[in-house]
């Protein structure tokens, strides 16, 4: 085995074994899941009524409330750096395009469960 592979090898075995100290939070990996599925769909093309009906249903599921989720976590989260870094480059204020009679969610089921 050559030299530096070996030494690689005996530093990485004094390497933290936990994941956990490290890991996201559910609550925000959960969120980050929901708003990448919401922010997918926020630029799709509407070129149909019937498309238009899909994204506006699909927005309403997984964009409405997420102002607010986010703003939240990132409270919540303030002193835990990964869940902040993940959080950090997310647009803290989406929904005002949803409405205003573009997108009325008010009248919509459907969002998905959030929280632990």
């Amino acid at each position: 085995m050559p030299r530096h592979a070996a030494l690689v090898l005996a530093l990485a075995s004094f390497a933290p074994c936990s994941p956990a100290a490290d890991a996201i939070p559910p609550s925000v990996v959960r969120f980050l899941e929901r708003r990448a599925v919401c922010d997918s769909w926020r630029f799709e093309p509407r070129i149909s009524a019937e498309r238009t009906a899909l994204v506006a249903e699909i927005l309403c599921i997984y964009c409405a409330g997420t102002d607010a989720e986010l703003a939240q976590l990132k409270k919540r989260f303030s002193s835990d750096s990964r869940a902040r870094d993940e959080l950090a480059p997310l647009e803290e204020r989406i929904e005002p395009g949803l409405q205003g009679g573009r997108l009325n969610c008010a009248s919509r089921p459907g969002n998905p469960p959030r929280g632990d």
